[in-house]
Parts: C-alpha cells; sequence; structure tokens
C-alpha cells in the first residue's frame, strides 16, 4: 500500500501546483498581447519555480533517511532517485530565473542586465540568488565528486550547502511569488508541504538517532585486526535485542572521540548481531585510515539499520553471493543467516591478493559446520597464478546457477559486470539483487 500512496502523494501534489498555477498565471497564456509582452515567459517562469521547490522539498524526503520511504522504495532505487531528481531540479532552477528576467524585460523594454539588478533590489531576492548560486554549485560538484571518486567528506560537505540554499531561498517564495499573492488556500497548501517536508526529515534525520542512542547506549567495546589495512569495530549496547537489524543492512555511525566527532559514515553489518554490532572498514580515506586509533568505551550515535540489501522469505533456497574486496561485509552476514536456515550457498570471495581477504578463519569454520550447503572459493586476481571471474568460472563453480539467487557487494564496476554476466547465463534480472554502495 506504501507505494501507491507515495505515487498518490507525487501526483496529487502537482496536481494542486498546477490548478493554483493555471488559476492564477496559466491562464494569461490565453492573452495574446499578454504573451507578446514578455508576461508568457513570467508565467512560464513561475512555473518553473515552483516545480524547482518542490524537486527541492522531494530531495529532502530521498536523503533524509525516512525509513518508511526507504522500505517502499529500496536504498538503492532511492540514491538513483535522488540522482535523477537532482538534475530535474538543477534544471527548473537555472530556468526559473532566466524566465523571470526576459519577461519582465519584455515588460519594461529594458536590457537583461538591467532588469536583473532591478529584480535584486527587491526584498529576499538576494538571497534567491545565493541559494540558486549555492543550489548550482551543489549539483556541479556532486557530479565531479562521483566522476572524480573525490572522499565521502567532501561528498558530504558539499551535500551539507542545500540546507543553506533552501533557508536562503525561502524567503522571496511567499512574499514575491505571483502565484501566493492572491491565492491565500495555495499559501496554506505550501506551509502544509513543508510541514510535512521538515517534520519527517527533521525526525527520521536528527530525532531517531538521539532516541536510539538514549535507549541503547551504544559505545566501541574493541577493535580487532582483519587483514593488512581492514579493522573491525564491536559495539556494545544496551537492549540490544530490540534493536532490530536484518543481514546485509548498513548504519551510520559517528563516532564521539576527538578526530571522529564532526563526520558520519556509513558501513555495513559485518557479523549477525549477537551480543555486538560489528562493522568493518577497509583503510581507503582518512576517516578509515583513523579507524585503529578508536578507544574502548567510546560512544557511538547509530542511524539506522538501513538499506533492503536483504534475503526475505521470498528468496530461493539456492543463493550465489559474490564479493568483491570489502564488499563482502554485508555478504558475510547473508552467508550466516541463510545457511542457519538451510539454504544452499555458493560464496565467491575476490581480493586482488590472499594477505587483503578478511573473515579467512570465519569462512573456514562455516565450512566446517556448514560441508554440505557452504562452497566457497577465494579468487586472487593478481595472485600467483592470477585468476578471474568470467562466464566459464560461474559455469564449473555452479552447475545450476539458474535455480540460484544471486546477492553481489563490491566496487560499482565489478557489480555491473557480474550482474551482466549472470544474465547473459541465464539468470533473471529480478533474481540478482545489488545495492551500490556509493553516493552516486
Amino acid at each position: 500500500m506504501k507505494r501507491p500512496f507515495l505515487l498518490f502523494f507525487t501526483f496529487v501534489c502537482l496536481g494542486i501546483i498546477g490548478f493554483f498555477w493555471w488559476r492564477n498565471s496559466g491562464v494569461l497564456l490565453l492573452d495574446a498581447g499578454a504573451r507578446a509582452d514578455g508576461m508568457g515567459f513570467i508565467v512560464f517562469g513561475r512555473l518553473f519555480g515552483l516545480l524547482a521547490v518542490f524537486c527541492i522539498l522531494v530531495q529532502l524526503l530521498l536523503i533524509g533517511r525516512i525509513k518508511w520511504i526507504e522500505n517502499t522504495i529500496g536504498f538503492d532505487k532511492l540514491a538513483h532517485l535522488h540522482h535523477l531528481n537532482g538534475f530535474l531540479a538543477l534544471f527548473f532552477i537555472l530556468l526559473h530565473p532566466f524566465f523571470i528576467i526576459f519577461g519582465y524585460k519584455g515588460l519594461s523594454d529594458s536590457s537583461f542586465v538591467h532588469q536583473f539588478f532591478t529584480l535584486l533590489s527587491l526584498d529576499d531576492v538576494l538571497g534567491a540568488v545565493i541559494g540558486f548560486v549555492l543550489f548550482a554549485l551543489v549539483v556541479t560538484f556532486s557530479i565531479v565528486a562521483v566522476a572524480k571518486r573525490l572522499r565521502y567528506e567532501v561528498w558530504y560537505g558539499i551535500h551539507v550547502s542545500v540546507y543553506a540554499a533552501i533557508l536562503f531561498s525561502y524567503g522571496h517564495q511567499l512574499e514575491l511569488g505571483g502565484d501566493f499573492l492572491s491565492q491565500p488556500f495555495f499559501v496554506l497548501f505550501w506551509y502544509a508541504l513543508y510541514a510535512f517536508v521538515f517534520t519527517n526529515f527533521v525526525v527520521f534525520r536528527f530525532i531517531m538517532p538521539v532516541w536510539r542512542y538514549a535507549k541503547h547506549r551504544f559505545v566501541v567495546d574493541l577493535i580487532v585486526k582483519e587483514a593488512d589495512g581492514a579493522h573491525s569495530v564491536y559495539i556494545t549496547a544496551k537492549h540490544l535485542d530490540a534493536w532490530k537489524a536484518k543481514p546485509g543492512q548498513f548504519i551510520i555511525v559517528r563516532f564521539f572521540q576527538k578526530g571522529f566527532w564532526w563526520e558520519a559514515h556509513p558501513f555495513s553489518l559485518s557479523s549477525p548481531v549477537k551480543g555486538s554490532i560489528r562493522i568493518t572498514a577497509k583503510a581507503l580515506g582518512d576517516f578509515t585510515k583513523k579507524i585503529p586509533s578508536l578507544s574502548s568505551g567510546t560512544k557511538v550515535l547509530i542511524d539506522g539499520p538501513h538499506g533492503g540489501f536483504t534475503p526475505n522469505e521470498k528468496t530461493k533456497k539456492k543463493v550465489l553471493l559474490v564479493a568483491g574486496g570489502i564488499g563482502v561485509t554485508p555478504l558475510r552476514t547473508i552467508s550466516e543467516e541463510l545457511l542457519q536456515k538451510g539454504y544452499d550457498v555458493a560464496f565467491v570471495y575476490s581480493t586482488k591478493v590472499k594477505e587483503e581477504s578478511v573473515f579467512n578463519q570465519e569462512f573456514i569454520k562455516l565450512q566446517e559446520q556448514f560441508t554440505q550447503q557452504f562452497h566457497f572459493v577465494p579468487v586472487y586476481t593478481r595472485g600467483e597464478p592470477a585468476q578471474k571471474i568470467d562466464e566459464t568460472f560461474f559455469m564449473n563453480f555452479v552447475d545450476d546457477l539458474k535455480e540460484r539467487e544471486a546477492f553481489i557487494c563490491g566496487p560499482k564496476p565489478m557489480i555491473e559486470s557480474i550482474a551482466l554476466m549472470l544474465e547473459r547465463l541465464g539468470l533473471s534480472k529480478k533474481d540478482i539483487h545489488f545495492e551500490k554502495f556509493s553516493f552516486s
């Protein structure tokens, strides 16, 4: 029922926006004289402004870690929608001021630059211009961050600027928005829309993590070296049995220790929650390189669990798990859960060399415990000899591939390559699951 509600909510909001826009501005398009004087540009400029704000509010819902939305759409699709909606928002943000300026330029018979500075002198327009610049920079630098694979810290810092952009842009909407000035019911709707979005955003993004900490009192227990450059953090808590997490999910952690507290990072759960929470990180950036310096007793703020990269009651009784690098963490949890439920698990774990592999002893124990069910193969792409995962590899490793459901986790290029490979070998798309754990 939740997905139809989301679609219904979206179309109702767009319908209300369209209705009030047409009632006040759209009808002017029927007047040939008004169109000739430049009013047509103003009319569409107003529409683009309304749609820009709506897209921005949708962005807040998409990035708000709002549980009921995440459970409905799925984390990977949510991230994809956030990416696409960002471009749509930028499109309307860019069109809005240019259409407005061109429209008033036509009405006043002045130059574009003169009209720009005339509008700039109005109340709240300077704030709108600052917001416009910030939004444009956020989208532009987000694209660069993804393309250049910049650090998570950089990407996060860029996105925080959105909050400032919204604050700067808010004032001019109701003070100068032509479709609001004579339509009090539209103003009420606009306030209600903002209230709905910000209530969800604040509750799920800020209040819930604090509430969870107050209930569970998460603290760092110990740090364990798993492999070269990879460490696990064990976190203990009160009432951990009431903290519900599924295999394959991730959490966003903030460690309250000097050098850590000012930034939060996402990590997959790397073992079933039994007395403690475990996350495992590879030293890939400034934050993860500092993980070994965490102290026992450090307080931890946890947001989550999040993500839909989880098996369920509909999952086939035979599964194929394919992990690349530190992408093994969610699959390590999934494998144990499924084995204990009697599933047949074929597990491929790819790293450059053996020294980079984590959980080696744990996988050996699982093989000993589930001899008939667990088929584990490590792959070392830069070993001696070098190995690779291709279609021939899968045909030799699993002769019942079409009977299995696949879960893939690792670097984005690897996920895409393996997914296409499995499709070519006859596995249905609906039986191939992955979440691209990246900020793209």
